[in-house]
């Protein structure tokens, strides 16, 4: 209830609910990995409502079963869907762990949101000579399998796999506040440089649900980093 600051509260483990009040609220409702309308990729009743043998690495917790799942001898071939920061940083992980790795990213080049062509170049260059399968410019279509994934199909081909992470990037948790501030078109809310959202100066917004300014273009931008959450939260 915005207009008079009071909040309706439901406690996870005892589920008990109350009202509360607030002078200044900071939402920090942080992000959700963007889940593509890809056939297969869903499926009910497992954790996350991912195909078996599929995973998100947002957090800590996925990144924990990942590992689990990497350790086990049958897991040969892994995929990654998408070529950011976390998905780079992946590939290394697995081809470390003695893993035939493929890297699938829809765009021409890898993380062309962060970097020029002249670094990229250089990085797809890297990729390549640690023996990893690299795949621009071509987008997944399907994940087929009965149960588990097993294959994935591509506007260019299939492969064969025993496992897929999809980092594909991030969206805001914007449910709780998306019919009352101001946000950008994904839903990060508009914050100026105190983190005090641009329509209520007493509601402000810090982390994966909130923009930060940008030195590069001089504009509230959506950055979504921890190195730039921890300063977010520190400013609020």
């Amino acid at each position: 209830d915005w207009a008079n600051k009071k909040l309706h509260v439901k406690e996870l483990k005892t589920g008990k609910e109350y009202d509360d009040n607030y002078d200044k609220l900071i939402l920090a409702t942080g992000s959700w990995p963007v889940t593509p309308p890809i056939e297969g990729l869903m499926q009910e009743g497992t954790k996350y409502g991912l195909k078996e043998g599929i995973f998100f690495s947002k957090l800590y917790q996925q990144g924990q079963e990942i590992i689990d799942e990497i350790a086990k001898p049958d897991i040969k071939r892994v995929m990654v869907v998408g070529a950011g920061y976390i998905g780079v940083e992946l590939i290394e992980a697995f081809k470390n762990h003695g893993k035939e790795v493929i890297l699938m990213e829809a765009s021409p080049r890898v993380m062309a949101n962060y970097f020029d062509k002249e670094i990229t170049d250089e990085a797809e260059k890297r990729i390549k000579e640690a023996g990893i399968e690299l795949h621009l410019g071509e987008t997944v279509q399907k994940f087929e399998g009965e149960g588990r994934v097993k294959k994935v199909v591509t506007d260019k081909g299939s492969y064969d796999v025993d496992m897929v992470v999809m980092s594909v990037g991030f969206r805001p948790n914007s449910e709780l506040y998306k019919d009352y501030l101001e946000t950008l078109p994904n839903g990060a809310i508009v914050v100026d440089t105190t983190m005090k959202s641009s329509k209520d100066p007493d509601v402000f917004a810090i982390g994966d649900c909130a923009t930060v300014y940008s030195r590069a273009s001089g504009a509230q931008d959506y950055i979504a980093l921890a190195t730039n959450a921890v300063r977010m939260g520190i400013v609020a």
